[in-house]
């Protein structure tokens, strides 16, 4: 067995060919970052109707940011928010980690700090837009998605580097890392919007819905066009 001195060898050998295998593509996947940010911000001020407050009543109304008790229907938006923020991490910290020849942890503390900063940013912005909900939740829900999307990076990058190498050169393996990839995605697709139950009586709810039961599944999921798309 492995000492822990020796443990801690083979993970700094990971991490460090996890950076190099990143730097190839370290420009790709700082503009999918910046991309992806901006459409984080986007997506959380649209309908985009900015009312003016003074800067002094929005701060004060967003040190009062509630914490709000989310029911089954919120809880899908909750979610939402961690999944929004889940990529960003995981491209953020690729970038930094490629740029910096870092071993990843280094990159990650940084990428966490700014995710923060962005997504409380974000949220005092809302406050200009209604009709925006500003919330704890939802602060707390896009630094869980920050710190899945950082830990994505550390645990799975160099893999998911090396499956989009493997796409990019073409070939037998090509056909391997497409279906890797696809099968990921197809799952993430079929799960979303990942709106669990965590109880009984949630369950007893929904299984005596009759919407939701097998003969009107179309609209359980959401229509005919997307139940179909499911099933690609």
């Amino acid at each position: 067995m492995l000492t822990s001195a020796g443990k801690k060898v083979v993970e700094d050998n990971r991490l460090t060919a996890q950076a190099a295998a990143a730097s190839k593509y370290a420009g790709t996947l700082g503009l999918a970052a910046l991309a992806y940010a901006a459409f984080v911000v986007y997506g959380s001020l649209v309908p985009l109707d900015f009312h003016y407050r003074p800067l002094i009543a929005a701060w004060d109304a967003f040190l009062q940011t509630p914490y709000l008790h989310l029911g089954v229907g919120s809880r899908a938006d909750w979610v939402a928010n961690i999944l929004l923020y889940i990529p960003l991490g995981f491209l953020a910290t690729g970038w930094l980690a490629a740029v910096s020849r870092s071993r990843g942890v280094a990159a990650g503390i940084v990428v966490f700090v700014l995710c923060v900063l962005l997504a409380v940013g974000v949220e005092f912005i809302q406050l200009y837009f209604p009709p925006r909900t500003v919330s704890l939740n939802d602060i707390i829900a896009e630094i869980i998605g920050s710190v899945l999307g950082i830990a994505f990076w550390l645990s799975t990058g160099a893999r998911v580097v090396t499956l989009w190498a493997e796409v990019d050169l073409g070939g037998p393996a090509s056909g391997r890392a497409l279906t890797i990839l696809y099968i990921a995605a197809y799952l993430c697709f079929a799960l979303f919007p990942f709106d669990f139950l965590v109880s009984s009586a949630e369950l007893a709810a929904k299984l005596a819905d009759t919407v939701r039961s097998a003969l009107f599944v179309t609209q359980l999921c959401g229509g005919t066009f997307h139940c179909s798309g499911k099933l690609l």
